[in-house]
């Protein structure tokens, strides 16, 4: 309802009119209006990107998805968009920099620190040498109250994660971790959470790879022990494990939605290559045997079964 009538009374024409009266009364008007006229623009703005941050408790019950690829161009990026094609989750892209592993790594010790009697009694003993001004006691353990701490931090997670529409469930997609840690992780701080994990040969990745340019695998050696290690740790944690050609399988996707819990997508996205590359230099032979005989080609196949057995089990 503000819009129409805010759109009557421009603020430049109220403030530069030059039929409007110089006056004390004319100023107290004007800046009457100008805080009506930014009260409403503050309540429009409201309305066109709705604050959708949960209540903590709310939000560590929701039933977020996070995706996870085996390294780059495993179509992380087309699967969140096919996620965020739902409208009823928000995936946001690739954290960088191992910031979600920080967070909630930080998150979780704290919260295990907290359990733990001795930094509450070692504060004590801390707070009754200053008093007493005597340090000979031992408070090596001391450490200050942690639940506004933990709390903060938590907070400081919703907004990382906040999402742009109004929904209750988030999430991230991310093409690396750290350890299997981070995972646990946010599987205590989220035990509602999915995992999805999202894998490629790597027979073609590795062209697709090198195009990028990426430091931490600019070679064949290093790609495929980066491989190793992430579809490892994925494998030892367990989640949905989904190969990149099962997004070209319209079937498959609609599984994929009913076993996440969400009800329809822009079938449009499925096979949608806006971000296929082109002019990709092919593997020499010697690069694809060196590939088949890699233990990054083991841990692929291995997921392919994992896959292959869970469609089985839905039927």
């Amino acid at each position: 309802m503000l819009g129409p009538v805010l759109s009557l009374f421009p603020l430049g024409i109220l403030v530069n009119s030059p039929s409007m009266p110089s006056s004390g009364l004319h100023l107290k008007m004007l800046n009457s209006i100008r805080g009506i006229y930014r009260a409403g623009e503050r309540l429009m703005d409201r309305h066109a990107q709705p604050d959708a941050r949960l209540e903590a408790t709310e939000f560590r019950k929701g039933r977020h998805i996070f995706v996870f690829g085996v390294w780059g161009r495993s179509s992380t990026t087309a699967l969140q968009r096919i996620l965020n094609s739902s409208g009823e989750v928000c995936i946001w892209g690739e954290p960088g920099n191992y910031t979600v592993d920080d967070l909630v790594g930080l998150v979780t010790n704290l919260k295990r620190m907290n359990e733990q009697p001795e930094y509450g009694e070692r504060k004590r003993i801390l707070a009754d040498a200053f008093r007493k001004r005597d340090h000979s006691a031992n408070y090596c353990m001391a450490f200050t109250e942690l639940e506004p701490v933990i709390a903060d931090l938590m907070s400081a997670l919703q907004h990382l994660f906040a999402p742009v529409i109004a929904v209750d469930r988030i999430g991230f997609k991310e093409i690396t971790v750290r350890g299997i840690a981070t995972l646990q992780a946010l599987r205590e701080l989220f035990p509602q959470a999915q995992f999805v994990f999202l894998f490629r040969d790597p027979e073609p990745q590795w062209p697709s790879v090198r195009s990028m340019g990426w430091s931490t695998t600019k070679t064949l050696d290093a790609f495929l022990e980066e491989y190793r290690r992430l579809a490892e740790i994925y494998m030892n944690f367990g989640g949905i494990f989904l190969e990149t050609t099962s997004l070209y399988d319209r079937a498959r996707v609609r599984r994929l939605f009913e076993t996440l819990g969400l009800s329809s997508f822009d079938e449009k996205l499925i096979g949608d290559g806006v971000f296929a590359m082109k002019g990709k230099t092919p593997l020499t032979e010697h690069e694809a045997l060196q590939i088949k005989g890699s233990e990054a080609s083991m841990a692929y196949q291995k997921m392919r079964a994992i896959e292959a057995a869970a469609w089985n089990s839905r039927g």
